[in-house]
């Protein structure tokens, strides 16, 4: 009996091990894939945009944010309705 458990405990110690090398074996390839994408494709700086850009929109600017809070007070008053 000794010899079976002794023989499931060696499987599970390769087991592990093997998973645990493959985990750090993606973490490198990750971290060097992200390494070469940046190196070839690096990211361009966001600029905020400006209010002269906004103007020739035809709503409001406070308008959208209006509209928002509303369909978020609406959606949060369902879930409380729905809820009790």
């Amino acid at each position: 009996m000794s010899d079976l458990i002794l023989e499931g405990v060696n499987l599970m110690v390769v087991g592990i091990t093997t998973v645990f090398g493959f985990l750090v074996l993606l973490i490198f390839a990750t971290m060097a894939m992200s390494k070469v994408i940046n190196t070839f494709f690096p990211e361009e700086p966001h600029l905020p945009q400006t209010q002269a850009s906004t103007e020739g929109s035809s709503e409001p600017p406070g308008d959208a944010d209006g509209q928002l809070i509303a369909v978020i007070s609406a959606a949060i008053q369902k879930y409380r309705a729905h809820r009790k």
